[in-house]
């Protein structure tokens, strides 16, 4: 105290004192007697001595410590140049060791005289802590690691809580603010700035994204990175040994910066305060938001731990007071600087890589979920997708981040709240729609769903959000429905690009779905899109009725997500049994008559179960308009003809409601169609026709001698061309299977450059002509066409001998019910 002494003979006292105060009794006197505070001043007089500021980053202009102005007082001069730099350099080493030994060895100094409630020992403790950083240590072993490891412990034990409260390892939050060495140490942190800067540059040495301490990745991995500023002060040395409750000292040094943070947080209009926030987020607004960023990214490895299964009073407080208040300041400086960097496009391509680079929406994502965070988390996601949308994709880069996305659409979904609470949860609904629609039109969403399993929980979260619309929204629900900007129809595109499924093979697109799914979906979401099908065809039907034009501009009604998600469910019965009172059959009529092949299949499938319900919701009627030609004008494709023949032969099987079938007016053209199919009409004109086919006498006559002896006089009668008319009236002609069997044998002797004339209508494209093998055999590119042609081929024969069997099958279910309606069509017949 007296400042005279030499370096040698204050490092020769504190050897002494080392010896005396491991014995308990000798400890507690010491302590009574003033040691520590003597020690306190030690530190600080050797501390910038040993390691001054030549040891920091910080520029003349600036001091960075409080303790720089009496570096060059009178003591300091006095000391003997001669002094081994050994020595001095052993003193802070010898006087921490004696407070520490006070301190964790002596549970009776810390009951009856505890001394770090001390201004001196706190400013001792400070100063060496920050003295003691650097990043070049000595490889032979530093005495600063000590420094580091020690000084730490004793820091943080001013907030540990004492021994008889087990529920706490800190002082809880309210107990701190009353505490008066808490107060004074926040005082004495605030007078030391080199202590913030150096946590600050130990914040960022230990995050674990950036590839130095220094450098920034750019978010463009082409691109240079970018240098970090200096925080002003080098970090703490990383000591791999235990540190009360931490396995190193990085970790220690972050706890204690986060305590640090959290009282000045909380003491408001408090100087001190305002001085440590302000030294921590500097003036650079680049080292700034990279310090908050990874601040951000580090809290969540700061939260108490335990071995009980239940959460603790501890871990309570950190979720909903402690961590709140810093993370508050974080995110608002981040926005802040979010807001300033739009101008300058280098300084916004270093805020997105620290976006990046520290995973800040998924951070803020993870936030929605804290009332306290929601609505700031809330204001940064949308300003983030604002600045940039291609920053949605760091919303799958992990398990939990594309999970909360889920949990927000669904658990909003389920609560019930006030009108302001409803306005703000639709909001935030709205802006997760958006990211997943992002996603999901980038094809990103169905591979990070399918990469970490959450295709059963996104599916359910997305089908609970279609049945909310936003309740802002001033439109009826006919309007709702047919505007994609409502949120239910962003869930329900989103929906289905996660089902929809690319066959390369065919070049098309189909939704796949799991029964469970289907189900989950049914019961969300059937009713909605049965109404929003059945809706969009009464829509049409009314503009149909208003105007005399055709409405031409509804082909892509079989497009829609709401069809594709009514069809995919339809595969499955459990799902076409929950949509059965809810109109699902209805809606699925309707589409199958669009010729949806899908659709008539889906019907197809279940028409055992269901025949009676698609009978009464007119179902045949529906397909008797695909083979009506003079209401479309365009021809329907042979496959969706083909479908809807088999749907037809399946439901004319049915015994109790098939009569219904002969009541529709458009049965005749589908009768008629399903003769021309098989032959039997174009059979008969052909043969008044052809005079001179030889062959085809002989083929009759002899199907006729082998099955009816009687029909060979009549065979001269029909090749007289010139009693045709008479030839109509008789009743005698050949029955419909002879003409079926000489029409094949007639198709096998013809030539095979012949066009198949059977089918009227549609007309069939010719087959390949086999010439054209010959010719160009040489070339790969012709042979690849011809290959596809031969496939096409044999892919159109199949589905005209299926269609000729449903044809079949279809005449013979349902012309016995109506001869006497088809008497005027197919007089031949009958």
């Amino acid at each position: 105290n007296s400042g005279s002494s030499s370096s040698s003979s204050i490092g020769g006292a504190l050897k002494a004192l080392t010896r005396i105060v491991a014995v308990p009794s000798h400890g507690v006197a010491a302590a009574r007697a003033g040691l520590p505070e003597a020690l306190g001043r030690v530190l600080v007089k050797y501390a910038t001595i040993v390691w001054p500021n030549t040891n920091n980053e910080t520029t003349e202009e600036e001091p960075s410590s409080y303790y720089d102005t009496t570096t060059n007082n009178n003591d300091a001069a006095d000391d003997d140049d001669d002094d081994d730099p050994a020595e001095k350099e052993e003193i802070p080493l010898l006087a921490l060791d004696i407070l520490y030994t006070l301190h964790q060895n002596n549970k009776e100094v810390r009951r009856s005289c505890y001394f770090l409630d001390n201004a001196a020992v706190l400013e001792g403790l400070v100063c060496v802590l920050s003295r003691s950083a650097t990043r070049s240590p000595k490889p032979d072993g530093d005495g600063r690691a000590d420094v580091c490891l020690q000084s730490l412990e004793l820091l943080l034990a001013l907030f540990r809580a004492d021994s008889s409260s087990s529920s706490y390892y800190y002082l809880p939050l309210a107990t701190q603010l009353t505490t008066p060495r808490l107060v004074g140490f926040l005082e004495v942190v605030s007078r030391e700035p080199t202590l913030v800067q150096t946590l600050g540059s130990t914040l960022m040495a230990s995050s674990k994204v950036l590839q130095q301490p220094n450098v920034l990745p750019h978010y463009d991995a082409s691109q240079q990175s970018f240098e970090i500023a200096s925080t002003g002060s080098p970090p703490l040395l990383c000591v791999a040994e235990k540190c009360g409750p931490y396995p190193h000292t990085h970790m220690a040094a972050l706890q204690l910066l986060y305590r640090i943070t959290v009282l000045a947080q909380s003491l408001d209009n408090n100087t001190n305060s305002d001085l440590i926030w302000s030294t921590l987020l500097t003036d650079n607004d680049e080292l700034a938001m990279t310090i908050c960023a990874q601040f951000l990214l580090t809290i969540n490895d700061l939260r108490p731990t335990t071995k009980a299964k239940t959460k603790t009073a501890e871990q309570d407080e950190f979720d909903n007071i402690t961590s709140p208040l810093v993370r508050h300041v974080l995110l608002e400086t981040l926005l802040q600087q979010l807001d300033d960097d739009d101008t300058e496009e280098s300084s916004s391509d270093y805020a997105k890589s620290v976006l990046v680079a520290m995973q800040i929406p998924s951070i803020c994502l993870s936030l929605w979920t804290n009332p306290h965070l929601q609505n700031l988390a809330f204001t940064f996601v949308s300003n983030i997708l604002a600045h940039d949308e291609e920053l949605a994709v760091l919303f799958v880069e992990q398990k939990s981040t594309l999970q909360s996305l889920f949990d927000m659409l669904s658990s909003s979904s389920d609560q019930a709240t006030t009108t302001s609470e409803d306005s703000n949860n639709n909001d935030i609904r709205g802006v997760v729609a958006h990211i997943l629609q992002s996603l999901a039109e980038s094809g990103v969403l169905t591979k990070a769903v399918t990469k970490f399993g959450l295709k059963s929980a996104a599916i359910s979260a997305l089908a609970k959000a279609c049945t909310q619309e936003n309740s802002s929204s001033t439109t009826t629900t006919d309007d709702a429905v047919a505007t994609s900007a409502t949120l239910s129809a962003r869930c329900m595109e989103c929906l289905v690009d996660l089902l929809l499924k690319h066959n390369s093979n065919s070049n098309s697109t189909t939704i796949s779905i799991l029964e469970s799914d289907a189900q989950v979906i049914a019961k969300c979401l059937g009713s909605k899109i049965c109404h929003m099908v059945l809706t969009r065809f009464l829509e049409r039907a009314k503009l149909s009725s208003a105007y005399d034009d055709h409405i031409a501009d509804d082909d892509d009604i079989c497009d829609a997500p709401y069809v594709l998600l009514l069809v995919s469910m339809a595969q499955h019965k459990s799902a076409l049994d929950i949509m059965l009172e809810l109109g699902g059959i209805s809606a699925l009529v309707m589409v199958a008559g669009e010729g949806h092949v899908p659709a008539v299949r889906a019907l197809l499938k279940h028409a055992d179960t269901f025949s009676s319900d698609i009978l009464r919701a007119d179902g045949h009627g529906q397909l008797y308009k695909l083979f009506n030609n003079n209401e479309n004008e365009s021809i329907t494709p042979l496959e969706t003809r083909v479908a809807a023949m088999e749907l037809l032969a399946h439901l004319s099987s049915s015994h109790k409601d098939k009569k219904m079938m002969t009541n529709d007016d458009d049965v005749l053209e589908t009768v008629t169609y399903a003769l021309h199919c098989i032959g039997a009409l174009d059979i008969i004109i052909k043969a008044d026709d052809d005079d001179d086919d030889e062959s085809d006498e002989e083929t009759m006559e002899e199907s006729a001698e082998e099955e009816e002896p009687d029909l060979k006089e009549e065979e001269p009668v029909n090749d007289d061309e010139s009693e045709e008319s008479e030839e109509e009236e008789e009743v005698p002609v050949p029955s419909a299977p002879v003409v079926v069997v000489t029409r094949r044998k007639k198709k096998q002797e013809a030539p095979p450059t012949s066009p198949a004339d059977w089918m009227k209508p549609p007309p069939l494209p010719p087959p390949a002509k086999q010439q054209q093998q010959t010719t160009t055999k040489k070339t790969t590119k012709v042979k690849t066409k011809e290959q596809t042609e031969a496939e096409n081929t044999k892919v159109r024969e199949k589905q005209e001998t299926q269609l000729k069997y449903a044809s079949l099958t279809f005449l013979s279910n349902l012309v016995p019910l109506c001869l006497d309606r088809l008497q005027d069509c197919c007089s031949n017949l009958v």
